[in-house]
């Protein structure tokens, strides 16, 4: 069984009850287990497997053994930077149970790991820190502002570093660790502004510059025009049955020369046709210059710049 510290001072005698004591001595036979376990792994260089187990252990009831052997598993594991902050605690747990020989261990492991330590220092842009909401993580953990532009120890070994705040794209570096002493700067630029967070102000002194719609006003001068045209037509149709009104009434008086009783066929089959034909003449006149009219209106009324939407090639 290997020495252990008492992790914690209860604050009242009250508080020593028999549950809370069955926990603290569960804890310290978990603890124990997994210490034991993890020596057995690290006799046998399975460093990977052991660390974990003694971690665990360290976490479940704290003693300056486990944390002084955490700190040489990682180191041989490989990790320094997480060896120096172990053999670090384990300088501070064994000044606490006032081991000196721990304690001096403890220190000459951390004189002998700071100079290979590597470091990583993460630089953010001033606009960029300005934004609410910003969260930048080193491996998945968030890092505040007071540790960017600061050396930061770090494993060897492959990293990342992200940084996303809300309606800005996001960054992210991976950038590897390959040896002991190196210095390695992620500068986290200016996140760009999403194109869906465009201010409507922006649209809105936009919008005059947009050219206008010439649909309506092409068509109200396509009406125009067909109004016109078709209008001149139909007045002819109007005119070409008057001059033939005038013609078979002329007819009409030649085979009637005393008046209606004395017509022949010939000249009431004519004065019959004269009068369809004055009929057709003034609807036909009629019709053709009121759609004249009103062709000429729209024409005239267009507003010019649909008349130069109208013809874009030009």
């Amino acid at each position: 069984m290997r020495p252990r510290s008492i992790s914690f001072v209860l604050a009242s005698l009250a508080l020593l009850v028999a549950h809370p004591a069955r926990a603290d001595e569960s804890a310290s036979t978990v603890a124990t287990a997994l210490f034991e376990d993890a020596m057995t792994l690290m006799k046998d260089g399975r460093y990977a497997e052991a660390c974990p187990k003694l971690r665990e252990s360290h976490r479940v009831d704290p003693a300056g053994g486990t944390i002084l052997n955490l700190a040489i598993c990682l180191e041989k594991e490989g990790k320094t930077a997480s060896a120096y902050v172990a053999y670090d605690e384990a300088v501070a747990q064994a000044m606490k149970d006032g081991n000196r020989e721990r304690e001096t261990s403890a220190r000459e492991r951390l004189a002998y790991l700071k100079p290979l330590l590597s470091n990583v220092i993460i630089v953010v842009d001033p606009k960029t820190a300005a934004i609410d909401g910003l969260d930048v993580k080193l491996d998945g953990v968030r890092t505040l502002a007071p540790a960017w532009g600061v050396r930061v120890p770090i494993d060897p070994g492959t990293h990342i570093v992200t940084a996303t705040a809300p309606a800005h794209s996001d960054f992210k570096q991976d950038f590897a660790i390959e040896a002991t002493g190196t210095l390695y700067t992620v500068n986290v630029p200016e996140l760009a502004l999403l194109p869906s967070t465009a201010t409507p102000i922006a649209e809105q002194a936009a919008a005059p510059e947009q050219p206008p719609v010439a649909e309506p006003t092409s068509r109200r001068s396509t009406l125009g025009w067909v109004m016109l045209v078709a209008g001149g037509a139909v007045f002819v149709g109007g005119v070409t049955s008057g001059v033939l009104a005038f013609t078979n009434h002329a007819t009409s008086n030649d085979e009637c020369p005393s008046g209606p009783t004395s017509c022949s066929s010939k000249g009431v089959r004519a004065e019959e046709a004269a009068e369809r034909f004055a009929w057709g003449a003034n609807i036909g006149i009629g019709i053709g210059l009121l759609a004249a009219g009103i062709g000429t209106y729209l024409l005239l009324t267009t507003p010019p710049s649909s008349k130069v939407a109208s013809h874009p090639l030009r």
